[in-house]
């Protein structure tokens, strides 16, 4: 048996061993309620939106590695007659390109309106209370630069439009494609979105990184793609909204630079974005700590609000 690192990985992730972790977590917390998320990310994001809406006692957070892996394990249990026994179990996923992957609809599953979690962090709502609180604009001679950095990622948000509007395109291509039995991929989505993007110090702008040959690369697409197929999904591809439902990782990503080049400019004697400098900010950019600072301001869609009164109404 090859145990390289990658088919350690793969081991690890796969639907077996998170069915056999499940099945381990259910017999330990029988009477519970098991909420079954992709990943990590997902477990600071939802823990933070059922904190706020003070659903704490709800049930118990299970994640699944992978979108896959909670689509699986709902086949599997409702196949099962465990479905039958103790509180229950809940999933949550990314809609992506590909939503259910063909499976139904029901109560027991949320599915996020935009493409991912991450397109519901990034957003003017998050961006103003950081510039309030971390930034500290809140006094009379730095109040004006709120609505100013709000203004630049208004902009930021067209420039990650046109930046990424390829990349999205193919990946949206492939996605559909897969549903349809048609796999025109040899591996997973690079998880480095610095390869496709980048926001420029000087002025905030955001340019591709990647595109042709190289761009294809990165998708890890192997088969060539029918310029007809790619064009019959055009229109369907340029109805979504950029920055609800394309690939929220890209937008994630052209956020955090964004933040971080912002930081940075604070911070500066002679700054461009900002009216004062030597504000001595220091904010975790990192993605973990990030993410949980936008999970605590972000807006809450109503879908999930109204999932979580239905979870609660099932237990009362």
């Amino acid at each position: 048996m090859n145990n390289t690192p990658e088919n350690i990985s793969k081991k690890k992730n796969s639907l077996a061993v998170t069915i056999m972790r499940y099945n381990k977590l259910k017999g330990k917390l029988p009477d519970k309620k098991i909420l079954v998320v992709e990943g990590d990310d997902d477990l600071i994001f939802y823990g933070a939106i059922f904190n706020r809406l003070q659903k704490t006692n709800i049930g118990f957070f299970f994640p699944a590695n992978g979108k896959d892996n909670v689509l699986g394990l709902r086949d599997h249990i409702f196949r099962s007659k465990e479905i039958l026994k103790g509180g229950g179990t809940l999933y949550f996923i990314d809609k992506d390109f590909d939503d259910l992957k063909g499976r139904s609809a029901g109560s027991d599953i949320y599915v996020t309106s935009t493409y991912s979690i991450e397109n519901i962090l990034v957003c003017r709502t998050a961006l103003r209370n950081i510039l309030l609180t971390q930034f500290k604009l809140s006094d009379a001679e730095t109040f004006d630069d709120v609505d100013r950095i709000l203004s630049l990622f208004d902009n930021l948000l067209q420039q990650h439009k046109n930046a990424l509007y390829e990349a999205n395109r193919l990946i949206h291509f492939v996605r559909k494609k897969s549903l349809e039995g048609e796999k025109l991929t040899s591996g997973s989505i690079s998880e480095a979105p610095s390869k496709s993007v980048e926001v420029k110090h000087k002025d905030a702008s955001v340019q591709q990184t990647a595109s042709g040959q190289e761009l294809l690369k990165l998708i890890s697409i192997s088969t060539p793609i029918d310029p007809k197929d790619f064009d019959g999904l055009k229109s369907d591809f340029d109805s979504l909204d950029s920055t609800r439902e394309w690939r929220g990782k890209f937008l994630f990503y052209t956020f955090q630079r964004f933040i971080s080049i912002l930081i940075e400019d604070r911070n500066s004697k002679a700054p461009n974005f900002f009216s004062k400098g030597g504000g001595k900010i220091s904010i975790d950019t990192k993605s973990s700590s990030l993410l949980a600072m936008l999970s605590a301001s972000c807006e809450i869609p109503d879908c999930l609000r109204k999932f979580t009164l239905n979870i609660e109404s099932e237990i009362n």
